[in-house]
């Protein structure tokens, strides 16, 4: 039920009026603009027990799965930290989280010595 006002200061000055139920992406830039399904679902997943990425750098995502997972892992080849991907997986298993970076971004896990590892397949 009702309604509110979103007033966006800066840098680009704009108010934008909502009622129940709607929804609205405020950019870095001040830009507005109606958030997609994949938006709304990286932003609110964890309320079904949901971690999704859209869209996002993989070194951003690494960061976030140690954030919401507690574990670390390090690329190989730190020139892939900028490969965007986009994933979903339940906040209750770190192997499918795990999985689903692999499937995104087209690398595998494994281990070098105790530090989990992402790696480029073997050709």
């Amino acid at each position: 039920e009702g309604s509110l006002t979103v007033e966006v200061q800066e840098p680009n000055e704009s108010t934008q009026q909502l009622t129940a139920g709607q929804t609205l992406l405020v950019r870095p830039d001040g830009s507005t603009a109606q958030p997609t399904e994949a938006q709304l679902n990286e932003a609110f997943g964890y309320v079904d027990g949901t971690f999704a990425i859209d869209q996002k750098p993989l070194r951003q995502t690494l960061a976030m799965i140690k954030r919401w997972y507690g574990t670390e892992m390090f690329l190989e080849d730190t020139t892939m930290g900028g490969q965007v991907i986009s994933m979903t997986a339940p906040l209750t298993s770190t192997t499918d989280a795990i999985k689903s970076v692999e499937t995104a971004s087209g690398l595998f896990f494994g281990w070098e010595g105790q530090t989990m590892v992402l790696k480029k397949p073997k050709k």
